[in-house]
């Protein structure tokens, strides 16, 4: 992982309550990196970007996966996983920065 790693701003890092956004969050504090994690809605994000203008990455693993569930309510789980990605997109264009890393297990 340390070959991987060469960021020198803060790292976002959405879905950051999910085993492996939490697991990376870790790893990038444990190495010195700031994160901001847990964007959770549009407010949330512009916030992020706001506080934080060094941001050099987004690492994108917010979304939903129960496939029983994403049928029983399927505006849920397309507002979450659409929407939250959709969210990330624009504060990345409004603010210039070119490094995302997506990640989607659904």
């Amino acid at each position: 992982m340390e070959s991987l790693i060469k960021f020198s701003g803060t790292v976002v890092i959405t879905g950051t309550s999910s085993g492996i956004g939490r697991g990376l969050c870790k790893a990038f504090v444990e190495r010195g990196y700031k994160v901001f994690g847990t964007v959770r809605n549009k407010k949330d994000a512009l916030e992020a970007f706001a506080q934080h203008k060094d941001v050099e990455t987004v690492i994108h693993f917010a979304a939903y996966k129960s496939i029983g569930e994403s049928l029983e309510y399927p505006q849920k789980y397309y507002k979450n996983n659409i929407g939250s990605t959709e969210t990330v997109l624009k504060c990345l264009e409004r603010n210039k920065f070119k490094n995302l890393i997506f990640s989607s297990s659904c």
